[in-house]
């Protein structure tokens, strides 16, 4: 996560975590966040927990209209709850290489560093020399 990265719908933010996790234990948060994570990454969260789980909150962030004076409009940014951002990137993680060969070579944005840049600057290039 970003450095700065807003919390979701709980207030529960990445830093919460970070700080738990220096703090000795008896049982360290490490193992108990992975509990919840592969609870989550299961699919076995109890239904009324799962729409809270799946949501979101919005942050009204101003537009930036690239000229003087002040921003005139704002955009919704949506915030997912910080267990299933960081469930949803451990499985990423973990399915990166499966992720890679199931979409490669029609697909640039999954799994390819800067795929879509590369695609955007060959594109650009190609209709320049033409």
């Amino acid at each position: 996560f970003p450095k700065g990265t807003s919390a979701g719908p709980s207030g529960l933010s990445v830093q919460h975590l970070l700080d738990a996790a220096s703090v000795p234990l008896h049982t360290p948060i490490c193992n108990s966040l992975r509990g919840i994570i592969n609870l989550l990454a299961s699919g076995r969260v109890p239904k009324p927990v799962s729409a809270f789980i799946a949501g979101g909150r919005f942050i009204a962030l101003t537009k930036d209209n690239n000229r003087e004076g002040p921003p005139t409009d704002v955009r919704p940014i949506a915030v997912g709850e910080t267990l299933r951002r960081l469930t949803s990137k451990c499985l990423c993680t973990i399915l990166r290489d499966k992720f890679s060969s199931f979409f490669q070579p029609s697909q640039f944005g999954v799994a390819c560093k800067a795929g879509t840049e590369k695609v955007i600057h060959n594109l650009r290039k190609g209709i320049e020399e033409s």
